[in-house]
């Protein structure tokens, strides 16, 4: 049987977030809830000191198991099957995990509330390593050649190795002052990674860090971007509005853009290709199609 596996996010009439405590278990065809993990039960929403919360933790999966962080920043895992907590591991830095989780190489990565990147043994479940980013990452991490790479609110992109943890390289955005929101990807040797204030797609030599171009996006970069062949595609959201979005298609060798689509609604979710088609979830619930030339 197919399953879709989640957490819960909503946006409410006044713009703030709700983030529900719960792992949710769908079927895939019928979206049937086949189970419901719930951590810690004494706890419902996370809201910031403004009175939203961030796009906090995704769901890493490997054959049967679903691996993600609750709201306390513990790790756990979760037999899909069954829905039983199979192992957990405990927060050193009790707390949100914005970024996520990643899966590489039977290991688990993930930038916890104090700013440490976590390597865990899926096998084991203990720490490998533990190194600082200095940065508050919300956007999801990339794992490619054997590398992290971590960007987020301090305007800081990390590279760091994937095995031993430690820091290859540090690099900033265009101006130094604007967040790397929207998450990476790569082509080749060169990392594309979109930014918020700067409104701006990125790309950075993987082996040095060193900033290679920029390609406007017309409005925030919150989801991560596409690779399409050599392509890469980007949806852009106005934040103050949410009213107004764009999906743009860059060609990454004559770094110009092929096409763009305005669309009169908020692009919140990453875009999804299907054969050639491109799909997007929107801020009004909504699902959009765009047949790729």
């Amino acid at each position: 049987m197919p399953i879709f596996i989640s957490i819960l996010m909503m946006r409410l009439p006044n713009g703030s977030m709700i983030l529900s405590n719960s792992l949710y278990i769908l079927d895939a065809v019928t979206g049937a809830e086949i189970h419901r993990v719930t951590r810690p039960a004494n706890r419902t929403e996370r809201a910031s000191d403004l009175g939203y919360s961030y796009h906090d933790s995704y769901v890493a999966v490997s054959d049967s198991a679903a691996y993600f962080t609750t709201l306390d920043g513990e790790l756990a895992a979760v037999d899909i099957g069954s829905g039983a907590v199979l192992w957990t591991v405990e927060a050193e830095n009790p707390g949100v995990v914005a970024s996520g989780v990643n899966l590489w190489d039977g290991k688990l990565y993930y930038v916890d509330s104090g700013s440490y990147l976590r390597c865990v043994d899926i096998q084991t479940q203990q720490t490998l390593f533990s190194t600082m980013v200095d940065d508050r990452i919300y956007a999801p991490m990339h794992i490619s050649d054997g590398n992290v790479f971590a960007a987020g609110r301090n305007s800081l992109i990390s590279c760091v190795d994937a095995s031993s943890g430690e820091m290859l390289w540090l690099s900033y955005s265009n101006d130094s002052t604007t967040w790397f929101s929207g998450g990476s990807v790569s082509v080749g040797d060169i990392l594309y990674t979109g930014t918020s204030d700067e409104r701006m797609l990125v790309s950075y030599d993987k082996a040095t860090g060193e900033l290679l171009n920029s390609y406007p996006a017309k409005a925030n970069v919150y989801t991560q971007p596409l690779v399409r062949g050599e392509n890469v595609i980007v949806a852009a959201v106005n934040v103050y509005s949410f009213a107004k979005s764009y999906v743009m298609e860059f060609d990454t060798e004559s770094h110009t853009a092929l096409w763009e689509a305005a669309l009169e609604d908020g692009i919140l979710s990453s875009p999804a290709l299907y054969e050639g088609v491109l799909y997007f979830g929107s801020d009004s619930g909504a699902v959009y199609s765009i047949e790729l030339p």
